[in-house]
């Protein structure tokens, strides 16, 4: 991804503030990740076994035979399968140091304004609002996933690289073809989210200064996502 496309790094220099999902180098970064962790955890006496069915346990046994359920007991279905998940990105190569926002938020540093679009406990309240089928599910998926994560990854880079948003939106909407039963979960983690999402943009729309957003791709793509959202309200967008 980098260097990144000149009109990019243009964008950026021309903006007054630099919006993100979440800060994740904000100063309070110790508390914040205290609060993930408590937020990625049951309470005492409660564990992962008593929120997950028995098929997404023996699944869990079988892709990974070296991880005991007491080494996870109190984990979070939701917060197992993303750290399912950074594990193999890591494993293929893959840096969240040179993820995206982290890039534009150092670059930023004392000389732009830095503004969340959610926030760190936003996203885990949400997560946390999931039943336990749901993130039974979330578990499952990414646990059946595991084996396409490579190519898919690699298809998202290009289709992101080349500016190709039908190719990014076919990408992300497929799972839901192949597992209908995890609408719920998309429709929370991303239209939900994007309708939310799309109403704090409108809101810096109406304040001056020229804002710089970084959010996930999966949020700008499809009928339902961002940019559509806003066109849909009036809004001129364009995609240079």
């Amino acid at each position: 991804m980098y260097p990144l496309d000149g009109k990019i790094e243009e964008a950026f220099d021309r903006s007054d503030v630099l919006v993100v999902e979440a800060d994740v180098r904000g100063e309070a970064g110790g508390e914040r990740q205290r609060r993930m962790l408590e937020g990625a955890m049951y309470p005492p006496g409660d564990t992962i076994g008593n929120h997950i069915s028995k098929d997404t346990i023996d699944l869990l046994t079988r892709r990974f035979p070296q991880l005991s359920l007491d080494r996870v007991d109190r984990i979070r279905p939701w917060a197992l399968a993303m750290t399912i998940a950074v594990m193999e990105y890591q494993r293929m190569g893959l840096d969240y140091h040179h993820g995206i926002d982290v890039y534009f938020l150092g670059k930023a540093a004392d000389e732009k304004r830095i503004r969340e679009i959610e926030g760190t406990d936003t996203v885990i309240a949400l997560l946390n609002s999931f039943s336990d089928e749901e993130q039974d599910l979330f578990l499952q998926y990414t646990l059946l996933d595991l084996d396409e994560i490579g190519t898919k990854t690699d298809r998202i880079l290009r289709a992101w690289n080349a500016g190709d948003a039908a190719a990014m939106e076919k990408i992300i909407s497929e799972s839901l073809g192949k597992r209908p039963r995890l609408l719920p979960v998309f429709d929370a983690l991303f239209y939900r989210r994007n309708e939310k999402m799309a109403e704090k943009i409108e809101g810096y729309l109406n304040e001056e200064g020229q804002f710089f957003i970084v959010v996930g791709a999966g949020h700008l793509v499809g009928e339902k996502g961002i940019v559509e959202r806003l066109r849909r309200k009036g809004f001129p967008v364009e995609q240079q």
